[in-house]
Parts: C-alpha cells; structure tokens; sequence
C-alpha cells in the first residue's frame, strides 16, 4: 500500500475507507469505458495524423539508404535516437503491435535495399497486446492508409468515425510539406505527466497476460528477416524503478519472448542495467532524450 494510501485510512475509518475504494474503482471503471468510446477521437487528432504522415514520408524518402530500421510501438520511438546512426530510421509508431510490426517489414522489405538490421524494443505490454481488440482499434485505419499495409476485417468499426478520420487524413495531407532531408523518425518527446503508476502496470500486465498472445507475428518477422539475409535485435529497454517494482521478475515479464522460436536475432537486455538510472526515465516506461541517446550509442556497439 503506497503512502497516500495509508494516510486516507488513518483519516477515516474502515468501511469508510471502502467505500471510498469503491467510489474509486466505479470511477475507474466508467473512465474506462468513456475513453473506449471517445478513443476514436484522439486518431482524428490533427498533431497524430500529422506525425505519423512525416514518419511516413521520412521513412520513404530514406528508404534505400536504410541500412538499420527501428520498429515498434512508443518505447522506440522515444527510445532510438537515429541521427546518432548514420543511415537509420526510426519507424517506431504509437501504439504499433507486433502484427503491425511484422506487417511492415512485410510490406517494404524488397524496397529496402541496403537494410542490414531492425531493432525493435519491447516492454511488458507487448506480449499480448493487438490494439484491434482495445480502445485503439482505429490506429489501424490510420496505419493501413499510410502505410499500405492490411489489417484483420472487424464490425466494431463505427462508420460515422472512419469518416471524420478519412475526411482529417485527406486535408493532412494536403496540408504536410516534404520531411527535412536529416529527419530519421526521431524527434523529442512530451511524456505521460501525473501518471498512476499502479493503473499503467496494472494495463500493462493485463496485455502481458492476454490470450492468445501475439508472439506468433514476433517469430513471423523473424522468419522473414532471416530469410533475406537480414539481423533482428530485440531490446529490453530500461523501465523507471517505481514501475518495475510492482511487475513480476523480468524472466516472468518477457518469458515468451525469451522463449521464442527467433531466427538470426540477438536479445539484449537493460531491464536491470546500472548504466540506467530513474534521470533517463521521461515517464514509467519511456526513455527521455538522455537515455535515448545512451541506449542507442550501446545499440550502435553491438551493431557495427
């Protein structure tokens, strides 16, 4: 029990304090359910749309002098810093999962010619995690338009929403010029501010646990990765301590992809590295500029 929390029982009595945790936990409940339904909207967000088109344009005007491509969801993107490596790209993308990932790589791997590696960072989350079952299922209207790639058919996408989002994305992109010549997908970042620890563990782990998990499309990417004669690196990044003490040891957190069938990768692991500390940390589970400057120069190490 946290110090907040035990300061309100001293205050009150008992079945006070339960109710209290009830009022708590109904609030919790109908917030979840509000940005279920609302979720749509922050798709629909000009700042979104626009970050993911000069991701994409970036990631195109770049794309045969990619020699090492950096996928995934936000622990990348804030996580790789590729201006430090010449002829990287950070193609990490909010919310990205796994068949996202794989997806990808699927799509642009003939057209990247030079692309010796990809790196991807994980985080507990991302065992289980298919954004088209959560609140985050019109990512993947957003992701396939951009990026061309497919996305499992399902009925719970609402007309009314797929026409605001499309209705956004044809003025955005009417409205974004070309990407600078030296942007590599890596920009500075505004992190979770005022975050519940207990509630962002709490989500994590209940992807972590999800059945079935998505490790499948891990050992899919893999496979095609081996196949055109290409080096996967997956990194466990750091995560601030007051995150990682309320999660399960790291051999529990990442045993599926620990256990993986993996081709042609390396894992390196800076779960519980002392080169970290709580200052790299821009939130729980999001490296700020400093770490990412310092993960990405041990990135370059075990690349060259």
């Amino acid at each position: 029990m946290n110090i907040f929390k035990r300061q309100i029982k001293r205050l009150v009595s008992e079945s006070r304090y339960r109710l209290l945790q009830n009022y708590a936990w109904e609030l919790r409940a109908l917030t979840s359910k509000i940005k279920h339904r609302y979720q749509p909207l922050l798709f629909n967000d000009r700042f979104f749309l626009g970050y993911v088109l000069k991701k994409k344009i970036g990631f195109i005007n770049n794309i045969e002098s990619i020699k090492i491509l950096a996928l995934r969801g936000s622990t990348t993107d804030f996580g790789f810093c590729a201006p430090m490596i010449k002829d990287s790209y950070n193609l990490g993308l909010t919310n990205a999962d796994l068949y996202t990932t794989y997806q990808l790589y699927n799509r642009y791997r003939g057209e990247m010619t030079n692309l010796k590696d990809v790196v991807i960072f994980v985080n507990p989350s991302v065992i289980g995690y298919f954004y088209i079952k959560t609140a985050s299922r019109y990512l993947s209207v957003v992701y396939s338009h951009f990026f061309d790639i497919s996305y499992p058919s399902i009925d719970t996408l609402e007309d009314k929403y797929l026409k605001k989002i499309y209705s956004k994305i044809n003025k955005i992109e009417k409205e974004v010029g070309i990407a600078e010549d030296d942007y590599k997908g890596y920009e500075t970042k505004s992190f979770l501010e005022n975050i519940d620890v207990e509630s962002r563990v709490e989500t994590h782990l209940r992807e972590n646990n999800r059945e079935p998990d998505q490790i499948i499309y891990l050992e899919k990417l893999s496979k095609l990765i081996s196949e055109d004669g290409r080096e996967l690196l997956i990194v466990i990044p750091p995560f601030r301590s007051d995150y990682k003490a309320l999660l399960p040891s790291e051999e529990i957190v990442f045993k599926k992809i620990f256990g993986a069938k993996l081709l042609s990768t390396k894992i390196v692991s800076y779960y519980s590295s002392s080169i970290f500390s709580d200052d790299d940390m821009g939130d729980t589970d999001h490296l700020n500029e400093l770490g990412a400057k310092k993960i990405t120069r041990l990135i370059a190490e075990i690349l060259k």
